[in-house]
C-alpha cells in the first residue's frame, strides 16, 4: 500500500478514516496543526510547521513530505471518510474495506505510465462508468508526485484546482466511479473546512482566483449564495491513458 496521509483539523474526537484505516491495520499519518497535536495524540500524527494556513498548506506540506521521504506516490484521505462502498446500477451497493478499495485504485494505475492522479466518486449519484478518465477524483485521491502541480489556497476548490493543474501538464486522472466514499453532507460537520463553506466572501474570491486560472469555469449566485460551474471543462481535456507493455 502507498503510504497515506490524512489532513485534519478539529476533529480528534471523530475521526472516522482513521477507524477503517484501524481496522485493516494500514499504516497512515494524521497530519496536524502544532496548537492540535496534543488532542490528536492516540494517533499516528506528522505535524505541520504552522498553525491555522488552511488546507491547501497542508496538501502541499504532504506532498512535499512525501516527496523529501523518496515515496512515489501517496494518499490523501479527507478526515471524515464512514465507509467505502461499490455501487453498481441497479444492484444492492456493497460495503468494501479500506484496504480493497485502495488496493484496487493502486493496481489499476501502476498498469498505465501516464497517470498523475486517481481516486474515488463521492455517493451522490449513480455510477455510470468503472473508471472515468480526465475527471475529479475527490475525497480519497492518490496522488504521482512526479507531477509538478501544487496545492494553492483556494480553499474549498484547492483539490478541483489541483487536478485540473495535473490534466494541464498533461497527464491522465482517473477517477473510480464504481468506488465510493461515504461522508457526511459537506458543510453539516464540525471541523474541517465548515467555516470555509459558510464565508461568502470567501468562497467568492476562491472561485474568482480559480476561474482566472482556468477560464473554462465559471460562478453564478442565487438565493443560496455564490456557486463554481465547471462547465464541462474535464471534456477538453483529450489526452489518452499510455498501457504499459508487459
Amino acid at each position: 500500500m502507498f503510504p497515506i496521509y490524512i489532513p485534519s483539523k478539529g476533529r480528534a474526537a471523530c475521526l472516522k478514516t482513521a477507524a477503517l484505516l484501524n481496522a485493516d491495520c494500514l499504516d497512515y499519518s494524521v497530519v496536524v496543526e502544532p496548537q492540535e497535536a496534543e488532542a490528536y495524540q492516540d494517533y499516528p500524527i506528522l505535524v505541520l510547521p504552522e498553525d491555522n494556513q488552511g488546507l491547501a498548506y497542508s496538501r502541499q506540506f504532504i506532498k512535499f513530505h512525501s516527496k523529501s521521504q523518496g515515496e512515489k506516490w501517496h494518499w490523501q484521505l479527507d478526515d471524515d471518510i464512514n465507509r467505502f462502498l461499490l455501487r453498481f446500477p441497479g444492484v444492492p451497493v456493497k460495503h468494501v474495506s479500506a484496504s480493497e478499495a485502495l488496493g484496487h485504485v493502486e493496481h489499476n494505475v501502476l498498469r498505465y505510465s501516464n497517470v498523475g492522479q486517481a481516486g474515488m466518486n463521492q455517493n451522490s449519484w449513480p455510477s455510470s462508468a468503472d473508471i472515468k478518465w480526465n475527471n475529479l477524483p475527490v475525497q480519497a485521491v492518490l496522488n504521482n508526485n512526479a507531477t509538478a502541480s501544487r496545492y494553492r489556497s483556494l480553499e474549498p476548490f484547492e483539490d478541483l484546482d489541483y487536478t485540473l493543474q495535473v490534466l494541464d501538464e498533461g497527464f491522465c486522472t482517473m477517477l473510480f466511479d464504481r468506488l465510493r466514499t461515504d461522508t457526511p453532507k459537506t458543510g453539516s460537520n464540525e471541523g474541517g473546512l465548515n467555516k470555509v463553506y459558510k464565508n461568502w466572501s470567501h468562497m467568492h474570491r476562491s472561485m474568482s482566483a480559480i476561474i482566472k486560472a482556468f477560464p473554462g469555469l465559471s460562478m453564478n449566485y442565487d438565493a443560496k449564495g455564490w456557486h463554481l460551474k465547471k462547465n464541462r471543462i474535464f471534456s477538453t481535456f483529450k489526452q489518452k491513458p499510455i498501457l504499459i507493455s508487459k
